[in-house]
């Protein structure tokens, strides 16, 4: 990823003290450091697609939590088939679901609920097209989501 845009936080959903280990092991493989935070495994300074990516490669079960989180909002869309015209408030809640999980909603915040909608319409026709095998982290954020205002980058604690 050229563009990569890091993150101050990647949380990281661990189901098992087993799994929490194993993705440790991947992230120091991959010259990480990791550590834990409540019910996180938190990496610092990050991008979020890239960690999930060793975390599949390395055959962890765990996900990046945001990566979780997008999936949901795809699946609320293809399960809408499209008719989203009148689902604004549902779109920012799936939006901000993904920000406030990641841990990241003093950094980000959706956008109003008219550009969600046009957002996630031109998103479901690009899923529909092919032309959309992953959600990015930035294609995500480009599509839903504003830099809070007033709020540094390094206001979001794990």
């Amino acid at each position: 990823m050229s563009n990569e845009m890091t993150e101050p936080v990647v949380r990281i959903r661990c189901t098992s003290p087993e799994d929490a280990g194993r993705c440790t092991a991947i992230l120091e493989k991959a010259g990480l450091r990791s550590e834990t935070s409540l019910l996180w495994l938190v990496v610092r300074d990050a991008h979020p697609d890239r960690i999930n990516a060793l975390l599949v490669e390395g055959g962890a079960t765990a996900r990046v939590v945001a990566r979780e989180q997008i999936g949901r909002l795809v699946a609320y869309l293809l399960d809408r088939q499209g008719a989203l015209s009148d689902r604004g408030q549902n779109l920012e809640n799936l939006a901000g679901r993904v920000l406030v999980d990641a841990g990241l909603s003093n950094r980000w915040t959706p956008l109003p609920q008219a550009s969600l909608v046009t957002s996630a319409i031109e998103l479901y026709r690009e899923l529909m097209a092919g032309r959309a095998r992953l959600v990015s982290w930035e294609r995500f954020l480009e599509l839903f989501c504003a830099p809070s205002e007033g709020k540094g980058e390094r206001a979001n604690h794990p």
